[in-house]
C-alpha cells in the first residue's frame, strides 16, 4: 500500500472489514456497549475521491477517525459505516449498493432504521446529495460537504432534514453547486440548512464535523419517528 494512504492501526481496530453481498467494500465500527436491548444509530460516511481503491482501509480518515476517538464515540455512541468506492470510479455509480448495505447491516445489527445518517465530502458529497434524493425515506438527515446535485430533483428533498457545507473559495467543487441545491430545495417549499464558510477552500472536513456549530448534536437529534430539522442545543463557551 502507497505509505501515503496508510491508516493508523488502532484505528482498524475500532472497524471490522466487510464486503456487500454485491461486492461492496466497506469498514464497520460497533457502538461499545451492544450488551442491552436498545438499538443505536448508523451513521453512513461516503468519502471523496482521494480515497477510492481496493484497500479498504483510507476511506477511514476525517468522520469515520474522528467518530472512533475516545471522546466522540462515548458523546455519539452509534453503528459508523465507511464503503469503500472502487478506483476510478464515482459514489453515483453505487448509490443502490449503499442504500442495500444499510438494509443488510440493519437486519444484522440492532441499527434504528429511524437514526440513518448520511453524509460525505467532495464526491461523497455528491454521493450524498443523490443517495438522499433517490432514497429520502430511507434516511433520517442529510449533510454533504463540498458536493452537488440535481435541482431538478430538488422536490424530493423537501422533507428530509438537510444541513449542507461549502467552502465560498472552494476550488475544486465550486461552490455555486451547494448554492443552486439550498436555492432549488427552498424554492420547492423545503427548509434546508447551509453553512458556507467565507475564508475557505475545498478542505472543510475538520471545520464542519468538530466546530460548535452543532451539526452532530444536531444530526444525532433527528429520527424518521420523531423530531426533525429541530435546532442544536446551545454549545459550551470557551
Amino acid at each position: 500500500m502507497d505509505p501515503h494512504r496508510r491508516v493508523e492501526p488502532w484505528l482498524l481496530v475500532h472497524y471490522q472489514a466487510g464486503t456487500s453481498q454485491d461486492g461492496l467494500q466497506y469498514r464497520l465500527m460497533q457502538p461499545l456497549d451492544l450488551t442491552s436491548s436498545a438499538r443505536w444509530p448508523l451513521v453512513v460516511y461516503l468519502h471523496g475521491s482521494g480515497e477510492r481503491g481496493d484497500d479498504n482501509q483510507v476511506q477511514l480518515r476525517d468522520l469515520p477517525w474522528q467518530l472512533a476517538e475516545p471522546h466522540w464515540r462515548n458523546r455519539f455512541p452509534c453503528f459508523v459505516l465507511a464503503p469503500q468506492c472502487p478506483r476510478n470510479d464515482h459514489w453515483t455509480s453505487h448509490l443502490e449498493r449503499v442504500s442495500q448495505l444499510c438494509n443488510q447491516l440493519s437486519r444484522d445489527y440492532p441499527i434504528d432504521r429511524d437514526r440513518i445518517y448520511l453524509t460525505g465530502y467532495s464526491m461523497g458529497g455528491f454521493g450524498t446529495w443523490h443517495l438522499a434524493a433517490a432514497r429520502p425515506d430511507q434516511f433520517a438527515a442529510v449533510v454533504p460537504l463540498a458536493g452537488g446535485g440535481d435541482p431538478q430533483h430538488a422536490a424530493e428533498l423537501t422533507s428530509i432534514p438537510l444541513w449542507a457545507f461549502h467552502g465560498a473559495h472552494d476550488k475544486a467543487v465550486p461552490v455555486t453547486e451547494s448554492r443552486q441545491m439550498i436555492a432549488a430545495i427552498e424554492e420547492a417549499g423545503g427548509t434546508p440548512r447551509y453553512t458556507e464558510f467565507s475564508q475557505a477552500g475545498h478542505g472543510i472536513t475538520r471545520r464542519t464535523y468538530q466546530a460548535e456549530h452543532g451539526v452532530l448534536e444536531w444530526m444525532f437529534q433527528q429520527s424518521r419517528a420523531g423530531a426533525r430539522n429541530v435546532d442544536p442545543p446551545p454549545q459550551p463557551k470557551h
